[in-house]
């Protein structure tokens, strides 16, 4: 970057020190002030004593809270996108490099970036950082220092410039353990705002400072991929577009470059089943639901493919390719890697607890064809978005996953000396993460970016390292916010501290566990308000039925009733609460789907039947008005009647057979014979028919009366007979 002549620096300089002049008449003199500036002009600025106030920015408070506030002026927007060192070094420098950007209407003119560094007491605890974090954006927290700047000259509206400051270590009066306050100001001049000692653009963070010597800090950061996945009717992935963005270049995309970037570091992947199989549905051209054929036949022209219009399916070439090379990506960062796998479609877990508590185990069952083709290394877990889960999701955890809690269910007044970081809750083992550290740095720029976020965390870590409270550092689990911007790489970069032990979250936290009365965990009411509701368990608990039943009456199809509880089960997810009319709507509507399937095989009854001694046969019919063959048998008892067994008869498509059913009926009375289809199993589907049977059965007075008009008839015809014999012999004789 060009640096402005001598006389334009010159003249920045004794502006600086006239700046210096202004702050310092705001509060106590400076001690130690550094008079030799690095660009070789100018005067330095207070940074000698940690109590100091030095320029017009000052310093804050202990805690970080404001000693005093700036006016709201910010047209200039500061990033950090670059700190090294992560953590204040013994000697050297620390550079910090991003970009200024003008957001306002006016051409900002000579503007100037300064490091400042907040050099009074330290923040040592995890409450100070986050009182800290809060701090208005304007609040004095540190004094600038002007032995070091960039000029970076005229920005118009709209522009942007990038700018590079080095702080030699000997100009930050900073030598006591703790986390302080580093960042840059921005100053300038517009046609309606003169230059002045005020701050027209500043980006802050946090920059830890510990001695080599401290215990390393069991730190574990948590990758999650998890997506809301919803379906159509016909069971394409909906909402392409929103895929699309995310694949490639949005939140999805981000996320595992992100934990690809730790380069070999630990990383623990925190993984819905679901996700991978969905965009596998993708790169496959995101075909819609089908009972189409999938068990090899003989005879390739027995069946029909199903012939519902596609309408759903996308045949999207650039969606196809962004899912393509997401999972090629995706499998390259799991493999070999910790991989924690949510219950499939990541179930609502508390609500399913209150609602379908045996969807749970359905949902652990259904490990993803994906993540089986794959054969990852995995282990359950259950950690829902936000870290929160009440004591009858915990009771229903019965398979041992690695429990995910956020601090928050651990309140102040209940743990007065901060959340517990390994916690035994009613014999559930759980770590406990850090809320704090996922919400980042303390603004004004990008609170998520990759940079803030792990300051933060070092920031998080040192607090935890400087316990000597603790006999060994309490371990420390981020769960890394979907949110996340910014170089990856620029996160993972400066983790290797040596007070820091960067582990896997089984690992981090498989120490001593604390024992939590249930009753000490907080589960607020909006959580509760937010699960998912009674009618789409409803909903899904009738589909979950169905879908087996229908892949059992398809004679071809072992598939459908795995796709169709995967459906439902993606349904059920946290990321649903939102959405809860479409929720149960979208469930209903696949019920439907299936139900329809379901009853395309009928029973054709004739209007009665009547049996000759109590037994006989009749037929029925059996008409398939599906495209594909179904394998169906009939069952049918009631009081007094009943049908033989018989064995399930295969219907071709859009076609009927006979079936011959050998009946017995008890009494002379009606028997109204109930016919059920049933599938190859002999499970009842909803599909029946009614033969009103009579019995053939006659009484001994009948039959008296019956064999008595056989016998006349009997001795009439031999009479007869005779008589006939008789006339024939007397004509042979001549007689007349």
């Amino acid at each position: 970057m060009p640096r402005p002549t001598l006389p334009a620096r010159l003249c920045a300089g004794l502006l600086a020190a006239a700046i210096v002049a202004v702050g310092a008449g705001a509060g106590a003199p400076a001690a130690g002030v550094s008079t030799g500036s690095t660009n070789g002009v100018g005067t330095g600025v207070s940074t000698g004593s940690t109590n100091a106030v030095g320029s017009a920015n000052g310093v804050g408070s202990t805690n970080g809270v404001a000693a005093a506030e700036e006016d709201e002026r910010g047209d200039l927007r500061i990033t950090i996108d670059e700190l090294t060192p992560g953590a204040l070094p013994e000697k050297g420098a620390v550079r910090i490099r991003g970009t200024v950007t003008n957001r306002g209407e006016e051409t900002w003119e000579e503007v100037q970036l300064f490091p400042f560094a907040g050099t009074r007491t330290p923040m040592t605890t995890a409450a100070e950082l986050e009182v800290a974090a809060a701090t208005s954006p304007t609040a004095v927290v540190g004094p600038r220092i002007t032995d070091v700047i960039d000029a970076i000259g005229d920005l118009a509206p709209g522009e942007s410039t990038a700018y590079d400051l080095r702080v030699p270590r000997d100009l930050i009066a900073i030598d006591e353990p703790g986390i302080y306050w580093f960042g840059v100001h921005a100053l300038g001049q517009s046609e309606s705002s003169p230059r002045d000692a005020v701050a027209d653009g500043r980006a802050r963070t946090f920059l830890p400072h510990l001695p080599d010597n401290e215990e390393p800090v069991p730190t574990s950061v948590v990758v999650p991929l998890r997506e809301q996945i919803d379906h159509t009717t016909r069971g394409a992935v909906a909402q392409r577009g929103r895929w699309l963005r995310s694949l490639d270049g949005g939140t999805l995309r981000k996320l595992v470059d992100f934990g690809s970037a730790a380069g070999g570091r630990p990383v623990t992947w925190l993984l819905d089943p679901a996700l991978l199989d969905t965009v596998e549905q993708l790169r496959v051209g995101n075909p819609t639901r089908s009972v189409s054929p999938t068990i090899r036949q003989q005879d390739e022209d027995e069946t029909q493919p199903d012939p519902e219009p596609a309408d759903d399916a996308t045949g999207d070439d650039e969606l196809a390719l962004a899912a393509e090379d997401w999972l090629g990506d995706t499998r390259t960062a799991l493999r070999g890697s910790t991989v924690l796998t949510l219950p499939y479609g990541d179930l609502d877990v508390a609500a399913a607890a209150e609602h379908a508590p045996d969807l749970y185990a359905t949902a652990r069952a259904q490990q993803g064809a994906v993540a089986a083709e794959w054969q990852l290394r995995t282990s359950p877990a259950v950690a829902s978005p936000s870290g929160y889960l009440d004591q009858t999701g915990l009771s229903l955890v019965d398979d041992n996953p690695t429990l995910l809690l956020t601090e928050r269910m651990f309140p102040t007044e209940e743990f007065p000396t901060g959340p517990p970081t390994v916690v035994s809750v009613d014999g559930h083992r759980a770590a406990v993460t850090s809320h704090a550290a996922q919400s980042g740095g303390p603004g004004p720029d990008r609170r998520r970016d990759a940079v803030a976020l792990r300051q933060r965390l070092l920031s998080e870590a040192a607090v935890r390292a400087l316990d000597t409270g603790s006999t060994a550092p309490q371990p420390l689990v981020m769960t890394v916010p979907p949110s996340i911007s910014g170089d990856a790489e620029q996160f993972w970069a400066e983790l290797d501290q040596p007070w820091l032990d960067l582990t896997t979250a089984e690992d981090a936290t498989e120490g001593t566990a604390t024992p939590v009365d249930p009753e000490q965990v907080s589960y607020p009411p909006r959580q509760v308000n937010l699960e998912l509701t009674g009618d789409a368990f409803d909903a899904a608990e009738d589909l979950a039925a169905d879908a087996p039943l229908l892949q059992d009456m398809l004679t071809l199809n072992d598939t459908i009733s795995d796709r169709l509880v995967r459906e439902m089960l993606a349904a059920l997810g946290y990321s649903h609460r939102d959405d809860q009319p479409d929720t149960v709507s979208r469930l209903r509507e696949i019920g439907g789907w299936t139900e329809r399937r379901l009853t395309g095989v009928d029973i054709v009854a004739p209007p009665g039947v009547t049996l000759a001694s109590g037994t006989g046969d009749f037929a029925v019919t059996l008409r398939n008005n599906l495209k594909q063959p179904v394998t169906v048998g009939i069952r049918g008892s009631t009081d007094g009647a009943a049908i033989d067994p018989v064995e399930p008869a295969v219907v071709p498509p859009e076609s009927h057979t006979t079936v011959f059913l050998n009946a017995r009926a008890e009494g002379s009375s009606v028997h109204n014979l109930p016919l059920e289809l049933v599938t190859a199993d002999g499970t009842v589907l909803d599909v029946s028919a009614t033969v009103p049977l009579r019995s053939g059965q006659v009484s001994g007075v009948i039959w008296l009366v019956l064999g008595t008009g056989a016998g006349i008839l009997v001795v009439a015809i031999a009479l007869r007979l005779v008589r006939r014999v008789r006339r024939a012999g007397s004509e042979g004789d001549g007689t007349t």
